[in-house]
């Protein structure tokens, strides 16, 4: 059997290096620097082989070359994923493992999707796309590409775990805690908070910026699926959250306590800067079921005999009464006095908890640097309340500050009045930490709860549901139910192309795109924009040129603007356009206009990007040639005349999310992979959480995993990330690898396990 498999192990290996030769080959764009940087990091990767997850965890949330290449369907990520397979497969051919029974759940599911979405076209998947590859079987591979490289990935590192005794799982935790950091700074980028932060702005509209939550722009990274809306970024962010805490409940040294929890904190925001209800939920969700699988996990270790949510209740109901009244007054003062209130509230912790230590004996001097900090506390929140020039100063809002206040210091005596010294030495970290983490903890929730963005979305909640409702219901109405597809589903990424077939009317109403015979068919709507992302652009006048056809007079939009994957608000920031009539001709016709780009070129700065959109509903129109010159005559836009179809164009959908994404994890399974799918998908689960239980005292891995397990059953509720490979292949390497059921045979090497995952 083992010969078996490291012959499958060969061919698979030497499948994944033809692959990525293959692919960048053909790559539109950056052939020469991909080469270069792949065969460096196949030469590191054979001598470090820890190194993987650092390189594809930075991959997937801070490398997507497609709005600038035009190749979604293959792209740079798989390179890296295939060039991670080879390697580590030739490397490790003569480890011989025994695969548990176990494993043979997620290669049954893999096999299901991919038989059930490929289709011969698949071999057109490095070349240029010539039809919205959302309508072709070629969003099948999208899908199905995501939990391959994930089995794949996943049998790699469970013969690393092997191999390492459970340091793999260390590298795998660090590299997310990383790419947490890493996509805080993105999101940073994305929202032009670093411009400012280097400028010499004051500090107070450095701080305003950052903290902006009434913005109606979503922040989505560079993950290039959000260009039609989704949940890919929420997605990457419930898989990153539980690793990351978990990071911070097992960091053995300060240095790693600091860096993960700014990476916690750095993800947090990402997450509230996403305004999606549902990943508030999910998150949620997931933190508090890592905090009690650690929690349980400890007492099992101490030898407690009851454990469990009934004795955690009984145990510390007086501490959670107090935290949650801390929490309530914090929010209540938050409404009235902005966030110094949060601020101040956690000098107090950390006030309390000095005074608590210092002077635990002595009664009398404590009692009265208790009375002071609460005075200090009032006086902050009452000054921000009376200069604030949001809230009216009156009596009502006086007394539910003063009530609120009161809440939150009565709560944060009780906490913090009977701990002792932890001694002199560990209590600048003690106290720093426990107040950090109420500022961060009191953060999230005033931001998530209380602010204006999210309020605005609340109220619109009860209306979302139904029209969600009403989608699903549409989602099943467009596939083709026989027995066979009620068994197996309608197949992998099938439902954009079944949608568009099936209702006609509502593609025509917001626009779609057909790369084909060398022109572009626009069918205007009112949402779809087409762009090409424009290096090297300076201040000054640019001249466009559009080569057209069509029986109608159309009113098109061109324009030179700063965006990432979604526009700022509902309006264009950093927008130069024109409106272009373009009349009537069936011979073709050509219009000329001036265009000046007025915001220098700046790394720090959105990249530019040409538009091309119609509002003009029910018209037809084919670009058969676009140019964008500078008044030098140098030409900025490359593949220009389509030949090479979809490749450096992009197409962009705002606000109409609904015709490309399912929004339900549990109806998207049954829809692409039938009953036979779904019972799968949930046979995972169940053996996933089974085998985590019965994990032994492997308890950072069960933190982890309950919590990527959980957040996801309840971000899958309203969205569905698994039709983004990027995100798909997180979740499953973390679904797949609870099928391992890793174990732990004598009580030292669970010690060295937990040593390795803090050192690392």
């Amino acid at each position: 059997m083992s010969r078996v498999i490291a012959g499958l192990e060969l061919v698979l290996a030497f499948a994944s290096a033809l692959f990525v030769v293959v692919g960048v080959s053909l790559f539109p764009e950056y052939q020469l620097i991909l080469s270069l940087i792949l065969i460096i990091y196949g030469g590191l990767l054979y001598c470090f082989p820890s190194l993987w997850p650092y390189v594809l965890v930075f991959v997937s949330v801070a490398v997507n070359l497609a709005p600038w290449t035009g190749r979604y369907v293959i792209d740079e990520f798989d390179f890296f994923i295939a060039v991670t397979c080879a390697i580590l497969l030739l490397k490790y051919i003569r480890t011989s493992i025994e695969a548990p029974k176990t494993f043979v759940l997620p290669l049954a599911y893999v096999s299901l999707v991919l038989v059930s979405g490929f289709d011969s076209s698949w071999q057109e998947a490095f070349g240029p796309s010539y039809a919205n590859f959302y309508f072709t079987d070629l969003n099948g591979l999208v899908v199905a590409k995501g939990p391959f490289w994930a089995l794949m990935l996943t049998w790699l590192f469970f013969k690393q775990l092997k191999l390492s005794k459970g340091s793999a799982f260390s590298h795998l935790q660090y590299a997310i805690v990383l790419g947490a950091i890493t996509l805080f700074v993105i999101i940073l980028w994305e929202r032009q908070v670093i411009p400012l932060l280097i400028s010499d702005a004051d500090i107070w509209a450095k701080l305003n910026k950052i903290s902006d939550f009434t913005s109606a722009y979503r922040s989505t990274g560079l993950i290039a699926g959000m260009h039609t809306g989704g949940e890919s970024t929420d997605g990457i962010d419930v898989t990153f959250l539980p690793f990351v805490f978990t990071g911070l409940l097992f960091a053995a040294t300060k240095t790693r306590k600091v860096i993960t929890f700014f990476a916690l904190g750095g993800l947090l925001y990402c997450i509230l800067v996403g305004f999606t209800r549902i990943t508030y939920a999910a998150s949620a969700t997931s933190l508090i079921v890592c905090l009690l699988v650690y929690i349980f996990a400890k007492q099992r270790e101490m030898g407690e005999v009851r454990f469990g949510v009934q004795h955690f209740i009984q145990q510390y109901w007086k501490l959670i009464l107090s935290i949650f009244f801390m929490m309530v007054g914090t929010f209540g003062a938050y409404k009235l006095a902005g966030y110094y209130a949060v601020f101040a509230g956690g000098g107090v912790v950390f006030s309390f908890l000095l005074v608590n230590s210092l002077f635990f004996a002595e009664k009398v001097k404590r009692n009265i640097l208790l009375f002071l900090v609460s005075l200090f506390y009032l006086g902050i929140v009452f000054d921000s309340y009376a200069d604030s020039q949001w809230v009216q100063f009156n009596d009502n809002n006086t007394i539910a500050l003063i009530v609120s206040s009161l809440f939150m210091l009565v709560a944060s005596l009780h906490c913090f009045m009977n701990i002792k010294a932890p001694g002199l030495v560990k209590l600048p970290t003690k106290t720093l930490s426990l107040s950090f983490g109420y500022m961060l903890a009191a953060f999230v929730l005033v931001t998530a709860v209380g602010s204006a963005r999210i309020s605005i979305r609340a109220e619109t909640t009860s209306q979302d549901y139904l029209g969600r409702l009403e989608h699903w219901t549409s989602v099943i109405n467009s596939g083709e139910w026989s027995l066979n597809n009620t068994l197996f589903g309608q197949g992998a990424g099938s439902f954009p192309r079944n949608y568009a077939f099936s209702f006609p009317e509502r593609i025509n109403e917001i626009g779609y795109a057909d790369f084909s015979g060398g022109k572009l068919g626009f069918k205007s709507g009112a949402d779809l924009m087409i762009g090409q992302r424009i290096e090297g652009m300076s201040v000054g006048l640019y001249q466009l040129t559009l080569r057209y056809q069509g029986l109608e007079n159309v009113n098109a939009n061109v324009a030179i603007c700063r965006r990432n994957l979604m526009i700022f608000e509902r309006w264009a920031v950093d927008c130069n356009g024109e409106k272009v009539r373009l009349t009537g001709s069936s011979n073709g016709s050509t219009v000329t206009v001036n265009i000046e780009n007025t915001k220098k070129e700046s790394y720090l700065n959105l990249p530019s990007i040409l538009t091309i959109s119609s509002n003009q509903k029910d018209t037809f129109f084919s670009v058969n040639e676009v140019s964008l010159k500078k008044i030098t005559g140098d030409e900025m836009i490359l593949n220009g005349n389509f030949e090479q179809g979809m490749d450096h164009w992009y197409f962009y959908y705002n606000f109409e999310h609904l015709a490309w994404h399912i929004k339900n994890l549990y109806v998207s399974q049954f829809y692409q992979f039938g009953i036979f799918g779904c019972f799968l998908f949930f046979a995972l689960y169940f053996l996933a959480i089974k085998n985590i239980e019965s994990s032994g005292n492997n308890n950072l891995i069960k933190v982890a995993l309950s919590g990527v397990l959980m957040g996801y059953l309840v971000l899958g509720t309203f969205g569905d990330p698994l039709d983004s490979a990027r995100a798909a292949t997180w979740f499953f390497i973390a679904m797949f690898t609870c099928q391992l059921n890793i174990k732990n045979g004598n009580n030292q090497e669970r010690k060295d396990i937990e040593k390795d995952f803090t050192d690392y």
